[in-house]
């Protein structure tokens, strides 16, 4: 019986990829989503098309590896740890009860349980399993496609009831540019932005070549030409950051397999150096942006991102200990804006450090340290080529981390954030070059 249920698990897994990026949802809550009288998108629960498959997929992976043993085991643990964490993340904000905060823990909670659930010997295959890699494939050609349509021609493909694509027909509260004396819409994908529509070509790129290793130069190339250019069409300077940073680490990566053991070792040193440098920058970037914005102080890119890092900084100051609670920046932080223009524009910080500190406080700041103490035990036991296959995995978020928000804000964000530490994490096979 478990046999036949695991076999149902990839295609799970399957459309679950498939459907995450699909921002297709149903949304409650509304009253308790206005700021000043504006509906705050940010502040309204969603219920994804994509929920189903990932509960779909807990359940079953649930199934397939119970037994009495995880009564007793690290799974369970896991488990219970996971859960009271995060259910205290959601209890201790100080403010008025929302169903948005509420929700948002809830949505953790499942990507958390996704996570644990896939570690587990029985499920960890279905990652590489012909089904899994093809969905991969599938998104990515469908999602290039949809941003170079949108681009050329400069409307949706369908409505939105199709794929979830934004409206590009209306002109007001798009992302656009200036091309050749030209004001043009940037692509969406089927994505709530550009900068997420590229991020995700990222994200899904990294996946695939981790999973289908090691793949011919020709293809390579092939696939990096067709994606490249719909990244370069969102015009989103975090996901060209990422992009190069995947593009190291996957020559670094590549590179080691082929090198002696202290040639490997050297190589690893320095990515290691290269991958702290990387963490070092995010930490920095708030500093950096404002410095930024005194030099080009007509850029509301920077103006905009100095005054949310400046409001949830202060928001933080109000309830240092619990923050505002889980996905109330928006509200909070409304009141700490000083520059009407950004008002207009409030979003949550675009640096996902201030905006986890701003919410959970340093309680989510204890949270991420035992989550680190977990990554170190597990760090000493790993073999050389399951740390690279870590960094790789993990080092294209930290330019998107720096410079936007969407990786906690948004469910599409948490989707490819928490699994790319799983695939960072499982032992990987290296099939034959495709």
């Amino acid at each position: 019986m478990k046999n036949r249920l695991s076999q149902l698990g990839p295609w799970l897994l399957a459309a679950t990829v498939l459907t995450v990026p699909l921002n297709l949802f149903v949304s409650f809550g509304r009253s308790q989503a206005y700021i000043h009288g504006l509906l705050s998108d940010y502040l309204l629960a969603k219920w994804y098309l994509s929920d189903f498959f990932i509960w779909a997929v807990i359940c079953l992976g649930g199934l397939v590896t119970w037994q009495k043993t995880l009564l007793r085991g690290p799974f369970f643990k896991q488990l219970v740890s996971v859960a009271a964490l995060m259910f205290l993340l959601v209890v201790q904000s100080n403010s008025r009860p929302n169903v948005s905060s509420w929700w948002t823990g809830l949505s953790w909670l499942s990507f958390c349980w996704l996570v644990i659930v896939n570690l587990q010997p029985p499920v960890r295959t279905w990652w590489q399993t012909p089904v899994l890699k093809k969905s991969l494939q599938l998104a990515l050609v469908f999602q290039a496609t949809v941003l170079y349509f949108q681009w050329f021609a400069q409307r949706s493909l369908l409505p939105y009831h199709w794929l979830g694509e934004s409206n590009l027909h209306q002109g007001f509260g798009l992302a656009t540019t200036v091309w050749q004396g030209r004001e043009l819409v940037l692509p969406y994908g089927t994505t709530p932005h550009p900068n997420v529509a590229a991020g995700l070509l990222v994200g899904y790129a990294v996946w695939w070549w981790l999973l289908a290793r090691p793949v011919s130069i020709k293809k390579v190339l092939g696939w990096g030409a067709f994606l490249g250019g719909a990244v370069f069409l969102t015009q989103s300077l975090s996901a060209w950051l990422a992009a190069g940073l995947a593009i190291s680490a996957g020559i670094g990566l590549q590179s080691s397999t082929k090198l002696s053991v202290k040639s490997q070792r050297f190589l690893s040193k320095l990515i290691m150096i290269g991958y702290g440098l990387t963490i070092g920058l995010w930490l920095l970037t708030p500093m950096i942006v404002q410095q930024a914005n005194f030099a080009w102080p007509n850029q509301t890119s920077l103006s905009r991102r100095v005054a949310l890092g400046t409001a949830a900084w202060q928001t933080w100051q109000m309830q240092p200990m619990t923050g505002v609670g889980l996905n109330q920046s928006v509200k909070a932080g409304e009141v700490r804006l000083r520059n009407h223009e950004v008002v207009r524009f409030n979003q949550p910080a675009h640096h996902i450090g201030l905006l986890w500190l701003s919410e959970t406080g340093l309680i989510g700041i204890s949270m991420l340290g035992l989550g680190l103490w977990q990554l170190s035990r597990w760090w000493k036991n790993a073999a050389q080529i399951q740390r690279l296959q870590l960094l790789m995995a993990t080092v294209w978020l930290w330019p998107i981390a720096a410079l936007d928000h969407y990786l906690l804000s948004l469910h599409l964000g948490l989707w490819l954030l928490t699994t790319s530490w799983l695939l960072g994490a499982i032992k990987l096979e290296s099939p034959r070059a495709t």
